[in-house]
């Protein structure tokens, strides 16, 4: 469970921290819940109603709440938010986390 790896972001399971190249990242709760559930399922597409009932816990959250904290993921994990080399979306699915652990 500890700690998962993908070239220059690193997120610390455990500890709850994320780190894009050298740089600390600091995420919501929501964010990192949503982070923590594509990294986990990586290379496979996620849905958005997945990621909602994760993210809030069975709560309601609706596509365009998924899609607004996804976009603010990405403005904080991605090198270049407009051409996203992690976090992918997935038209009329949800999105994707490209890329494999690192071991």
């Amino acid at each position: 469970m500890g700690r998962l790896e993908f070239d220059e972001l690193t997120i610390d399971l455990e500890h709850r921290d994320v780190r894009q190249g050298d740089r600390d990242v600091h995420l919501t709760p929501t964010e990192f819940a949503i982070l923590e559930l594509l990294a986990r399922r990586a290379g496979r597409p996620v849905s958005s109603r997945e990621i909602a009932r994760h993210a809030w816990k069975g709560g309601e959250a609706t596509p365009d709440a998924v899609r607004v904290h996804v976009g603010s993921l990405r403005r904080k994990i991605e090198p270049d938010p407009s051409v996203p080399r992690y976090i992918v979306t997935e038209p009329w699915v949800g999105y994707r986390f490209i890329g494999e652990p690192r071991e």
